[in-house]
């Protein structure tokens, strides 16, 4: 064979088949030639047409319906308690499907469609510090009384501290040492700094007047009270009847703690005729007991109540137009029986 020639094998893949040529081949699958390295080819897959066939995604499961409801209620801080949380109450549904979440409360007076106030009553304390307390007092115990009051009334009340007779006042009940609006914790600190100052004379009526006028920028839709705690008859009852007056007009109810066996008899005429009235405590032991009547008085006029926004949840069944669900509030002490409502549902 020439050296010329070139020998090349042919090699059929697939068949089996191997040829030898000498110049000519066919080559199929793969060639190769002597002296050099084969060639790989590569072969092109195509699935079978069933292979291509997507397989069914499942349908989603739908989820049930979940529907809310938002109602507020309404309730009377004298029912319940004064202090009471967002947390402290706990609502129910009467229907199985429902329940009920999400209670919210604040101590409020008036729901407006802008905004909510609150409007306990405004109480101006005024104290007796003229020099007889050195004797019908020595032990400061109307001042611990006054601190129980402060404790014992709603939280929603305006408080302020006055007094008359007491060392270095210029004038009667002219200013006050703790202003409406204070904190409780600021009026008893005020209370408890007017230990040791009695000195002066029994101006009762002519510091209830200056005390008067000063509870004029208080809310409008609060009750309005002064509690005058006194050891000794007035040394100027002739300004009683324009006091008498003044009160009235402002809507102001007088109440007196009177100290003592003296003549209170026209203190309790002008507390009468303004709505309170006059009670009496014949040592300092037993103003502890006459300042706790005090207090259940003003828990009387509080007109606050508490604002309670309620959502209702119900699962996969929808809240109907006029249904009426009928949830009950408690406060979780469980001193106070449950308030049951109706509340038509409005969509």
């Amino acid at each position: 064979m020439s050296p010329y020639v070139q020998r090349r094998v042919l090699a059929r893949t697939g068949l089996g088949l191997v040829a030898t040529v000498c110049g000519v081949g066919f080559l199929a699958g793969f060639e190769a030639v002597a002296g050099h390295r084969p060639e790989k080819r590569e072969f092109l897959y195509e699935p079978h047409p069933r292979a291509l066939i997507p397989t069914p995604t499942p349908a989603p499961t739908p989820k049930p319906l979940v529907e809310t409801f938002d109602f507020c209620v309404r309730i009377p801080a004298k029912e319940l308690g004064p202090g009471l949380k967002p947390n402290d109450f706990l609502a129910k549904g009467a229907e199985v499907a429902t329940q009920y979440m999400t209670v919210r409360a604040g101590y409020v007076s008036q729901v407006t469609s802008k905004k909510v106030e609150r409007s306990g009553p405004s109480v101006a304390l005024v104290l007796d510090q003229s020099g007889s307390i050195q004797t019908s007092d020595p032990q400061d115990l109307r001042i611990s009384a006054s601190e129980q009051f402060v404790d014992a009334v709603p939280e929603s009340t305006r408080l302020s501290v006055f007094t008359f007779g007491e060392l270095g006042e210029t004038a009667p009940a002219d200013q006050p040492h703790a202003g409406f609006g204070t904190t409780k914790e600021e009026v008893k600190q005020a209370l408890q700094d007017r230990s040791g100052k009695a000195s002066g004379g029994t101006e009762t009526f002519r510091a209830l007047g200056s005390v008067i006028p000063q509870m004029a920028g208080e809310p409008a839709n609060s009750a309005k009270m002064i509690l005058c705690f006194t050891d000794g008859q007035a040394g100027d009852s002739l300004l009683a009847p324009q006091v008498e007056a003044a009160a009235k007009q402002a809507g102001i109810k007088i109440w007196f703690v009177a100290l003592g066996a003296g003549d209170f008899s026209e203190n309790e005429r002008v507390a009468r005729a303004t709505g309170g009235g006059l009670i009496t405590a014949q040592s300092a032991s037993e103003l502890a007991t006459a300042f706790a009547k005090l207090a259940s008085k003003v828990v009387r006029e509080d007109n606050s109540y508490y604002n309670i926004t309620i959502q209702a949840k119900r699962v996969g069944v929808p809240f109907v137009n006029g249904e009426v669900l009928k949830p009950s509030i408690e406060p979780r002490s469980g001193k106070q029986a449950p308030s049951t409502f109706e509340i038509p549902v409005q969509k």
